[in-house]
């Protein structure tokens, strides 16, 4: 839990009942939150956005309020990840998950220490720690640019012999365009094999153990 009293202590034994309804961890979803409007729009933007990059509809109204179960914080200390983002690993767990609510307060003191700059920061590392898409819409614009280039191109050579054109100009144009196109869909290619040595190097498990049955015994 945040340590400014934004999140109630009170609510820890709320937390922990439902945990002992069988939940793996449980998450608290804030109904109201004390923020400006400048920061919640900003925070609904960066989920939509991280909802439409994931394929996964996230639920930005959760934050770090929890409660975790000991099976869940061994696994959590499994992941050597330098940049570990808490709420990301734990929906990657994919461990059973228990909600409640509560209202978000107002800061009981002092001032936050996420200015802009660190709040910029926090969501770029969300972005590029949850999925290496980007490197894909580079592919794809790249190839974009590519067919894009061929095709003018083609246009600016058949414009040339049938209308001609300046002395020069269509083989200079048509190199920009098919050097251009050629060199982005190469870097997203190269893109895409960095995304999958991002992947392995984070070196998560293969597989999560839920729980163990022992045998039973021959006597």
């Amino acid at each position: 839990m945040d340590c400014d009293l934004q999140d109630p202590p009170e609510k820890i034994p709320e937390l922990y009942a439902k945990l002992q309804e069988g939940f793996d961890l449980v998450m608290a979803r804030r109904t109201d939150r004390s923020h400006s409007p400048a920061r919640l729009f900003a925070a609904k933007a960066y989920f939509w956005l991280l909802s439409r990059m994931t394929g996964e509809k996230i639920d930005g109204s959760y934050g770090t309020l929890s409660i975790l179960s000991r099976k869940v914080v061994d696994t959590f200390l499994r992941f050597g990840e330098r940049e570990r983002h808490y709420q990301f690993i734990l929906r990657w767990l994919g461990f059973e998950v228990g909600s409640i609510s509560y209202e978000h307060k107002e800061r009981a003191c002092g001032r936050s220490a996420y200015d802009l700059r660190r709040l910029l920061r926090h969501a770029l590392n969300g972005l590029f720690f949850q999925a290496a898409i980007l490197l894909r819409w580079i592919v794809g614009l790249g190839l974009l640019f590519a067919a894009g280039g061929i095709a003018l191109a083609v246009y600016f050579t058949y414009r040339h012999f049938v209308y001609g054109s300046v002395v020069g100009w269509t083989s200079l144009a048509v190199l920009i365009l098919v050097c251009t196109g050629t060199l982005l869909a190469s870097m997203g290619i190269i893109g895409l094999y960095i995304g999958k040595i991002f992947e392995q190097t984070k070196a998560r498990p293969l597989y999560i153990v839920d729980s163990v049955i022992e045998p039973a015994s021959p006597w």
